[in-house]
C-alpha cells in the first residue's frame, strides 16, 4: 500500500473522528468534543476533580451559555446554569424522571431499582405519597409536640456529651475533652430523632455503636460518589474489569451495610407483628397497609420499604451534621456573628431552658444564619439529577425525553442577579427593614423543589435550628492555635458535600 493511500485513509479516518467527537443532535446546547468510551468526564475530572459543578461553570462561561450538553460516556446529558432555567427544571413535572443508573441500583444487593431518590414512575408516586402522608401523622414535615420532645432529648444527650466527656467507649471516637469531631458527632442524635418517628423506638447513648456503623456507611456512600455519579454509573461494564479501581467493589459493600441495618430492623418487626395492635410507628403503619394488600404488590413490599427507609434517612444521618459542621466552621471565622447569635438567644430564651421551635419567630437572627449557610454552603451542587419524562424544550434547546438534567444550585446560590455580594456570610440579607426575619427575602432553594423537593426539608430545618441555637445557648466555638479553618466551597464532595474530619474545639458558657 502506498504511503499516499495511507495517508489518505488516515486523513479520513481523522476527519471522521472529528465529526464524530463534535456531533450535536440538532438543537442541542453547545458542549465539548467527546473522547471515545468516555465521553466528556475526563475534562470535567481534569478542569476541577473535587467539585464538578465548578468545572461545568467554567464550560459555561467558556461556551458563552447557562446551559452545555456532556457526553457522560455514551449518556448525553445537559448542565444547567442559569437560575430560572434551574427553576424550571425543578417545577416542572416534564423533568421529574431519574435516570437508571447503576449508582442507583447498586444499593440494592440484587441491583434493582427500588427506593425514592432514584426511582420514578407510578411506585415512585405511590410510595412518597404514602410516606409523606402518614409520616406526618408521625411529626415529619410539621410541627408535633411529642417529636419536638424527642428532639430536645436528643438535644440534651448530645450537650450532656460535650459538656462531661466521653461516657461510653464507642464515644472516645469522636469525642474528648472540650472537642467533637463532626460530622460523626451529631449523626447519632440527629437519626436517632428520626427513628423514633419511622420504628417507635430510640439508641440509648450506650447502644450509640449501633448507629455509627450505619452512619460510618452512609457517610462513606455520600463521599465515595460524586455529583455525576463516577464512571461505572455512564459505563457499567467496567465493574466486572476494575471492580475494585472503578469504586464498585466499596460503594457496593457500603450500600450493603446500610441496606441490611433496615433490613433486619424491619423484618423483625414483620415477623412479631400481629395486626391488632396500635400503630405505634410508621413501620407499624406500612406493615398493616401491606398485609391487608390493598395496594400495588410491586409498590407494597418490604424490600421496598426498606430502600425507603434509607432513602428517607439519609438527611436525618447525613444531611443535618454536615451542615452543622459547615455552618459551625463559619462561626469560629466570623466570632462577631457568633456573639450577636448568643445575644439574641441570651435576651430571649435565656439560660434556664433549652431553646424550642416557638422561639424561632423571635429569634430571627438566628434563623437568618442558618438560612445563610445553607445558600452559601449548598450541601448538594448539582442536585440529584433529573430526567426529562418527555421532549420538551429549556432555554430554546431541544430536550429528548429521558435525558439527564444537572440543574446548578450551587449557580442559583451565587447568582449576582439574586443576592448581593453572594460570596459573602450576610445573614441580613434574609431580614426586612425591621430587623425580622422575612421567608420572602429567601430566593435559595437548599432542599431542591417541585415534586422532587427532599420530602425531609421540615425535618432537616427544625433540627438544624434547635441544635444551633442550643450549642449557642451553651458553648464559644474556637480553633485550637494553628488549627486552619476551610474556607467557603473547598470542602469534597460526593453525590453532596461532605467535609474532612474535623475537631470542633469549644469552651462551656456557663
Amino acid at each position: 500500500m502506498s504511503p499516499l493511500l495511507i495517508g489518505a485513509i488516515i486523513l479520513l479516518a481523522l476527519i471522521k473522528l472529528y465529526k464524530w467527537s463534535t456531533f450535536r443532535p440538532e438543537g442541542c446546547p453547545p458542549g465539548p468534543p467527546r473522547i471515545p468510551i468516555i465521553g466528556n468526564y475526563l475534562y470535567l475530572l481534569l478542569l476541577n476533580w473535587n467539585h464538578i459543578h465548578k468545572a461545568t461553570s467554567w464550560m459555561c462561561k467558556y461556551y458563552n451559555s447557562k446551559i452545555i450538553s456532556l457526553y457522560l460516556g455514551p449518556i448525553l446529558a445537559y448542565a444547567v446554569n442559569d437560575s430560572e432555567a434551574i427553576k424550571e427544571v425543578l417545577y416542572s413535572s416534564s423533568y421529574d424522571g431519574r435516570p437508571d443508573l447503576l449508582l442507583g441500583r447498586m444499593r440494592h444487593p440484587e441491583l434493582k431499582k427500588k427506593g425514592i431518590f432514584f426511582n420514578d414512575g407510578p411506585i415512585w408516586k405511590e410510595q412518597r405519597w404514602f410516606f409523606l402522608r402518614y409520616l406526618r401523622d408521625y411529626g415529619f414535615g410539621r410541627r408535633f409536640e411529642c417529636l419536638e420532645n424527642v428532639m430536645q432529648e436528643e438535644i440534651t444527650d448530645l450537650i450532656s456529651l460535650m459538656k462531661e466527656g466521653p461516657k461510653y467507649s464507642h464515644e472516645h471516637k469522636y469525642a474528648k475533652k472540650n472537642q467533637i469531631r463532626i460530622p460523626y458527632a451529631i449523626s447519632p442524635f440527629t437519626t436517632n430523632s428520626f427513628f423514633h418517628m419511622l420504628f417507635g423506638q430510640r439508641y440509648s447513648r450506650s447502644e450509640h455503636a449501633e448507629l455509627l456503623k450505619f452512619s460510618d456507611a452512609a457517610f462513606a456512600f455520600t463521599r465515595n460518589t460524586n455529583e455525576y455519579g463516577r464512571l461505572i454509573s455512564m459505563l457499567p461494564w467496567v465493574r466486572y474489569i476494575f471492580p475494585g479501581l472503578s469504586g464498585f467493589k466499596d460503594l457496593f459493600e457500603v450500600n450493603i451495610d446500610q441496606y441490611n441495618f433496615f433490613k433486619k430492623r424491619v423484618e423483625d418487626r414483620i415477623a412479631t407483628f400481629k395486626g391488632d395492635e396500635d400503630d405505634m410507628s410508621f413501620l407499624d403503619l406500612f406493615i398493616k397497609e401491606w398485609k391487608q394488600g390493598k395496594h400495588d404488590p410491586e409498590s407494597f413490599e418490604h424490600d421496598q420499604f426498606i430502600m425507603n427507609c434509607l432513602d428517607f434517612s439519609l438527611p436525618a444521618n447525613v444531611a443535618i451534621s454536615i451542615q452543622m459542621t459547615m455552618f459551625l466552621q463559619t462561626l469560629i471565622r466570623h466570632p462577631n456573628i457568633a456573639r450577636n447569635i448568643q445575644a439574641e438567644i441570651d435576651e430571649v430564651v435565656g439560660q434556664c431552658r433549652l431553646p424550642t421551635l416557638d422561639d424561632r419567630k423571635n429569634l430571627p437572627y438566628t434563623e437568618a444564619c442558618i438560612r445563610e449557610i445553607l445558600r452559601l454552603e449548598t450541601l448538594v451542587p448539582s442536585s440529584i439529577v433529573h430526567s426529562s419524562t418527555e421532549d420538551t424544550k429549556l432555554m430554546g434547546y431541544n430536550v429528548p425525553k429521558d435525558t439527564p438534567v444537572f440543574p446548578g444550585l450551587y449557580e442559583l446560590h451565587l447568582d449576582e442577579n439574586l443576592w448581593d455580594n453572594p460570596m459573602s456570610f450576610k445573614p441580613e440579607r434574609f431580614l426586612d427593614s425591621e430587623g425580622k426575619f422575612s421567608v420572602k427575602l429567601d430566593k435559595s432553594l437548599p432542599f431542591g423543589a417541585g415534586r422532587r423537593l427532599c420530602a425531609g426539608e421540615t425535618f432537616a430545618r427544625n433540627m438544624m435550628f434547635l441544635i444551633s441555637s442550643a450549642f449557642l445557648q451553651n458553648f464559644n466555638f474556637h480553633a485550637r492555635p494553628g488549627q486552619k479553618i476551610p474556607l467557603p466551597h473547598t470542602h469534597p464532595v460526593g453525590i453532596a458535600v461532605v467535609p474532612d474530619e474535623f475537631w470542633l474545639s469549644y469552651t462551656p458558657r456557663f
